[in-house]
């Protein structure tokens, strides 16, 4: 695991020099390419933290591998230094859009950016809305009549587990 994790760093490190790089002393269509790679650069880098992580957190699930905080808080680290960099260029992105440049994967590196937010966000100040408190009370409500299943093993339709 610290071998994936030591790659991830590099990782960010190529993305942070690649989102420094881009634009200096470039034609402005040529920038607005340039700038379309470092965004398809770090959609990739945040779908392979993101792989990473969850690979790590099934292991320890089902018992593979022992959790531990310092992988806990490399995986945290790591998307927040992924977030510092997008910061720096989502002021960019914005800017070429508003002359008239369509960069193909902003919304979708956008929207990867809410998803990281909301990783890093403890669940008692995400999990905030009305929405959720009413889906909470009714799954407590839901339970308490005894509608739903008790944790543990699935049953599947042939009777194995």
């Amino acid at each position: 695991m610290g071998h994936d994790l030591l790659k991830l760093r590099r990782d960010l490190e190529n993305f942070e020099d690649a989102s420094a790089r881009w634009k200096p002393g470039l034609e402005h269509a040529t920038a607005c390419y340039a700038l379309e790679f470092v965004v398809a650069q770090g959609i990739a880098l945040f779908d392979l933290i993101t792989r990473a992580d969850e690979t790590w957190r099934s292991a320890v699930l089902d018992g593979r591998v022992e959790y531990t905080k310092e992988n806990d808080d490399s995986f945290a680290q790591a998307y927040e230094d992924w977030l510092r960099l997008c910061d720096e260029i989502l002021p960019d992105i914005a800017r070429a859009e508003r002359e008239g440049f369509v960069l193909e994967k902003a919304e979708d590196l956008r929207s990867r950016v809410r998803e990281a937010k909301g990783i890093l966000t403890a669940d008692e100040k995400f999990f905030v809305d009305d929405k959720f408190v009413a889906l909470r009370d009714q799954a407590i409500d839901e339970h308490r009549a005894g509608k739903t299943d008790e944790y543990g093993p699935a049953e599947r339709p042939n009777g194995n587990v």
